[in-house]
């Protein structure tokens, strides 16, 4: 049987070929990994010895350590959401054709997405409709034009989507 220290050298050239920038985000991901990882353990073991004695310990150390975010470690991306239906065959809006969509917690709008023909309503139709609505691209079309995402302008903890 083969040994698997060929697994170990795939993920070391993985490793080296990726940019700077991404070294930098997994390592602050470890980071917290272990930090999480080590409170658990923690716990574990504290749980298990006061089993042992017969009592819950009178205190309880947590080694988490919060986490503070700063312009060197923070992830400044977009809100997105993806959508999960196929829309390349078009779909039926007649019956069930308003959407709710709330940008940042603060801007919501109920749209209306038919189409000219509402039984055979287009992806673009529905994008330019979304895009309207907010008055600037929220919604593109992805994958040939197959799913819609909605990416927010705002970056940060700030930004959200909700539908």
């Amino acid at each position: 049987m083969a040994g698997a220290n060929y697994l170990y050298r795939f993920i070391g050239s993985v490793w080296d070929n990726l940019p700077r920038k991404e070294k930098e985000r997994y390592a602050e991901l470890w980071r917290g990994y272990e930090q999480v990882f080590s409170d658990v353990f923690q716990r574990f073991l504290e749980l298990d010895q006061s089993t042992n004695l017969n009592y819950m310990p009178v205190y309880l150390s947590s080694r988490w350590n919060i986490y503070t975010f700063n312009s060197d470690n923070a992830l400044t991306v977009s809100a997105s959401f993806q959508s999960y239906q196929d829309l390349s065959r078009n779909a039926d809006l007649s019956e069930r054709f308003l959407i709710n969509i709330r940008i940042n917690k603060n801007v919501t709008r109920e749209i209306d997405c038919r189409g000219t023909v509402p039984e055979n309503t287009t992806i673009n139709e529905i994008i330019t409709k979304i895009n309207q609505a907010f008055g600037y691209t929220l919604a593109t079309g992805i994958f040939d034009n197959t799913l819609i995402k909605l990416e927010t302008t705002t970056k940060g903890p700030e930004s959200s989507i909700e539908i």
